[in-house]
């Protein structure tokens, strides 16, 4: 019977967590862009994509989440405000 440590444990969520992060952006990104010109359908994909990360972070019990969602949010904004 193999026993897990508690601290390969931790590393391995801190990394699941912050690869999570990472795709959470690049996929709303994409999705921002292969939307075109369409504000109505970005607005939509960001709320969308806020909504889920948030959510996200409340399963994984995450500290912060109103600091974390807010600077989520306002990234993806300045995104859609750029195009």
């Amino acid at each position: 019977m193999t026993i897990l440590r508690e601290d390969r444990i931790q590393l391995a969520v801190t990394v699941l967590g912050t690869l999570m992060a990472i795709g959470f952006l690049i996929a709303a990104m994409w999705v921002l862009w292969r939307e075109g010109d369409h504000m109505v359908a970005k607005l939509a994909s960001v709320t969308a994509f806020v909504a889920v990360f948030a959510t996200w972070l409340v399963l994984f019990k995450r500290k912060n989440i109103f600091v974390a969602t807010a600077a989520y949010a306002a990234v993806l904004v300045a995104y859609v405000g750029r195009g």
